[in-house]
């Protein structure tokens, strides 16, 4: 039988642990019960983050980094769209494709 690993946090040096500075780890337990780190972070938030990379999931900051270039991509395109040069092209078939994407980006 093939177990998955599943990554979780904790939360291993602390003040509440009597320590000077908060450590919080990523890593999984074996099947047996023993625990296996991976990574140590500062905050709890970078242990969650590293916790969801490992277990398949995205990468927010990489999710948030394409995001903001679509956006440009798009605002890129609109602005052609709508620019003097593209509405002056002698091809027809180009303002007629161009039409069309602005139509969708702005659906």
């Amino acid at each position: 039988m093939i177990m998955e690993t599943k990554y979780v946090h904790l939360h291993s040096e602390g003040r509440h642990l009597g320590d000077d500075h908060d450590l919080w780890t990523t890593g999984f337990y074996d099947p047996e019960g023993k625990w296996h780190p991976e990574s140590d972070h500062s905050t709890e938030e970078e242990a969650t983050e590293r916790a969801r990379y490992l277990n398949g999931g995205n990468d927010s900051s990489e999710v948030e980094r394409l995001q903001a270039e679509v956006k440009e991509l798009k605002e890129l395109l609109m602005d052609y769209a709508s620019s003097d040069a593209n509405m002056m092209a002698p091809n027809g078939s180009t303002r007629i494709r161009t039409a069309a994407i602005l139509k969708r980006l702005t659906e």
